[in-house]
């Protein structure tokens, strides 16, 4: 399997698993917060913004993401 089909199987299945997507925008999320002074907020719009770019998922519509604009 190259690469680009390798990456496009991890899309899918973040598009599949809800859970999967969430586990790693923490993953994402977390580290930055850890290393940074940014609020909780901030990391887990970052993060949103790159599970967009990278993965082509929102996770801001994630059942666990706190931080919805009304």
């Amino acid at each position: 399997m190259s690469i680009e089909q390798e990456l496009n199987f991890i899309k899918d299945q973040m598009k599949k698993d809800n859970d999967f997507a969430w586990s790693w925008h923490c993953n994402i999320a977390m580290p930055i917060y850890d290393s940074t002074n940014l609020s909780k907020r901030k990391c887990n719009q970052i993060a949103v913004n790159l599970m967009r770019h990278l993965f082509d998922v929102d996770t801001s519509e994630n059942k666990h993401y706190e931080y919805k604009l009304n």
